[in-house]
């Protein structure tokens, strides 16, 4: 299954945060449809946690902010196109972590991407950057706004707080504020340290918003909208947690021995994302001094071999390291399946196919590499063996959707 990927986060960080997340849907999901005025609504996927997407509908087309994880894409499109078959002329990325753009593709397909400048460019180790988007884009590097469906809307680059490739929509007719993940109702607040995120810098950003759009409902990425009062009230929630947290730091306790006792329990409802109560201790560990260094990828030393040596030197690095220092890397299966993906981007095709085909002989019982790999062959333009492979994969998890939406379509289109 694809993954999107955006920076290094995607390696280091946010896999790990999504990592209890399933790779495909137990139960049939539901989009909710929100309609704030006669052309503009919120769409909601609550599967594996809450994305809210925001749309604009209206004679000039459909804007559309943010994209969700890959695996609600197709919920989220369904549900765009019951509302309007108009085109999609504009999609804005209020950032470009994976939650934000795994649907980039899909809703982006005539559209022109609106993003900070930042958020343009993929990076992944020591593979060289790729561009975010293979369309037309804006870049976002000062205040600009347009008009569209019959009301002003402005995009606001940010200095770094949540990462470094922020803006803010505001939608000023409609008297609505995209904070995208400055404001996380049902969460704590999440800092992408690789992409000069900072603790401190998003606190401020929080009174920013409170003091300069005081009047402004906040429409967040996940979870419910939030007036000021509310995200001051959020706010002071994440300081008194954050002194939970400091005063076990205080007492000698690792970030594994804080979330064995009860320090975060008054805050349960805000680990509505996976691993959402480690990654916040580690925040505020990180903040206070204290970083316990996270185990690298593989794949971090294997870009530099491959870039210097080629994939089968870099694929034998993969295998010396793990003979030679296991505990020193993460191995498991999303290392070189990321790396795969990471190819597939960079139009390295056959590079790709040899990564994930490694994947294949290192994992067998896992539906996901079957998928990656024909994904990989459908890049390659060998439709006949990738859909051998996707079939591989649903024999040997019936219940892997993506492989079986992928068949259906591959079947329907050899039909006609």
């Amino acid at each position: 299954m694809k993954a999107a990927t955006a920076g290094l986060l995607c390696a280091v960080l946010l896999w790990a945060l999504l990592s209890g997340c399933a790779q495909q849907q137990t139960e049939e999901p539901e989009v909710e449809v929100y309609q704030y005025n006669d052309h503009l609504y919120k769409l909601t996927h609550d599967e594996p946690f809450s994305v809210n997407l925001y749309v604009s509908v209206g004679e000039d087309g459909i804007l559309v902010v943010d994209t969700g994880l890959p695996l609600q894409t197709q919920d989220l499109y369904e549900a765009l196109r019951e509302i309007s078959p108009s085109p999609i002329r504009y999609v804005v990325l209020t950032h470009s972590h994976p939650d934000h753009t795994g649907g980039l593709e899909r809703f982006g397909e005539d559209a022109t991407l609106i993003a900070h400048e930042n958020a343009l460019m993929q990076e992944f180790f020591h593979l060289p950057p790729n561009p975010l988007f293979d369309g037309k884009t804006k870049a976002v590097s000062e205040p600009l706004s347009m008009e569209f469906n019959g009301e002003e809307i402005a995009f606001i680059p940010l200095e770094p707080a949540h990462s470094n490739d922020e803006i803010l929509v505001h939608f000023k007719g409609s008297n609505l504020l995209c904070t995208g993940s400055s404001i996380l109702p049902n969460g704590f607040i999440f800092v992408d340290w690789n992409r000069d995120g900072s603790l401190d810098a998003s606190y401020d950003r929080i009174e920013m918003l409170t003091q300069e759009y005081a009047d402004v409902p906040f429409a967040p990425a996940h979870g419910e909208d939030m007036d000021s009062r509310a995200t001051r009230a959020w706010m002071n929630e994440m300081r008194k947690s954050q002194a939970a947290v400091e005063s076990k730091l205080n007492e000698g306790l690792s970030v594994d021995s804080i979330l064995a006792t009860d320090a975060l329990e008054p805050w349960d409802d805000y680990t509505n994302f996976p691993n959402a109560d480690r990654f916040w201790a580690a925040t505020v560990a990180r903040h206070n001094g204290i970083f316990e260094e996270p185990i690298p990828p593989v794949v971090e030393p294997m870009t530099a071999v491959l870039e210097e040596e080629g994939v089968q030197a870099a694929i034998k690095r993969y295998y010396k390291l793990q003979s030679k220092s296991p505990d020193a890397y993460r191995f498991g299966e999303r290392q070189l399946n990321l790396l795969g993906y990471q190819l597939l981007y960079r139009d390295r095709v056959d590079e790709a196919l040899t990564v994930l085909e490694e994947n294949l002989r290192l994992f067998p019982l896992s539906p996901n590499v079957y998928d990656s790999y024909g994904e990989a062959l459908l890049a390659a333009g060998d439709t006949a063996r990738a859909i051998s492979y996707y079939e591989k994969a649903v024999e040997v998890d019936s219940t892997f959707e993506n492989a079986r939406q992928v068949l259906q379509t591959l079947r329907t289109t050899d039909d006609m």
